[in-house]
Parts: C-alpha cells; structure tokens; sequence
C-alpha cells in the first residue's frame, strides 16, 4: 500500500490514491469538498430562520382566544379554551371570546406566539407577557373563586404587551380568560 500519485487512464488528470486502493481525482474531489462546505453553510442559516422573529412572520393574523389555569402550572398551563366560558358577568368578554378565529390549546402555540406565562402559582397568581411586538392583549378576565361572589368577573391588569391575576384577587384557578390580536 502506497500513497502516490497515477494518472486517470480516461481523462490524463491526477489520481490520489489511498490505503485500500481506493481513488479519487482531484476534480471529484474538489466537487465533494465544495457540497459539504455549502450544506455545512446552509444548514445553520435554515435552522437559525426557522427559530427566528422573523420566521414568527407566518403566525396567521387575527383574534386568538386562550384559557389558562393556575391549577396547572406544570408542564403546561394551557387549558381548552371550549370547556368553560368565561363567566357572563364579564361582559363583552364572554361575547367576544367565542368570536375568535383561532384556539390556543399547546405550549408549542404559546411558544410561536412569543407569550410566556409566568408567576403561575396554584394560590391563584398568574401572568401572561408577549415578547411579539404582532401580538396585543386585548381583553381578559376571570370568575371569583370566592364562595361570596363566585361567577363574578375578575379583571385583571391588563396592557397590550402582559396580562396580570394578584393572589389578592382570588379568581377561578381553573379559567383565565384572555384574548389576543395577532397583527399581519
């Protein structure tokens, strides 16, 4: 076995020639070492536009309504939002949140919305916050859990950008209802 250079009988171009035998000439082997070095380039620039803001561009547009529940904050927090309507008492809530073109039932939903939930706490405190500057909060709210006013509405504090329930504010642990514009 020997290491050394012959000529390709087809074309008079250069061999190397390896352990085992094997051949190459210099232009195949250019080509091959040209093709991995561009899927070697190309490969972080698809991964890194698929987990970017700017891959966040194909989020439909439109009213998004979700249901949360302090009672489940692990894993996920989100609850179908078909199972229980808001409470009547909040209003135009309750009338706009079965008016929404689309559900968010999956962490993975919330994730592509930029929306994160936190200081989740079974003792009733819960927050919602947007790092997407397409998606606003629009409305929110909750029942009481108190025995006294259970079924009235609890509104929290609300900006475009968080939505925040106070343990003070002893609303329902199993429905917090938000709904979310999603601009094209």
């Amino acid at each position: 076995m020997s290491i050394g250079q012959g000529e390709d009988e087809a074309a008079g171009r250069p061999v190397e020639s390896g352990p085992g035998g094997h051949s190459m000439d210099r232009r195949s082997l250019i080509k091959k070492v040209g093709i991995a070095g561009a899927a070697a380039w190309v490969a972080p620039v698809v991964i890194e536009s698929m987990v970017s803001p700017a891959s966040a561009a194909s989020i439909p547009p439109g009213t998004y309504r979700l249901r949360l529940s302090s009672e489940q904050c692990n894993p996920a927090p989100v609850l179908d939002p078909n199972a229980v309507p808001p409470p009547p008492t909040c209003g135009t809530l309750a009338a706009n949140f079965a008016l929404t073109t689309f559900t968010i039932t999956t962490q993975a939903q919330l994730d592509t919305l930029g929306i994160t939930v936190n200081n989740c706490h079974r003792r009733y405190a819960l927050q919602a916050t947007s790092s997407n500057p397409k998606v606003t909060f629009t409305q929110a709210g909750s029942g009481s859990g108190n025995a006294r006013t259970k079924g009235q509405c609890v509104t929290p504090t609300l900006t475009t950008t968080q939505v925040t329930w106070t343990g003070i504010a002893a609303t329902d642990r199993k429905g917090y209802f938000i709904i979310i514009t999603v601009a094209p």
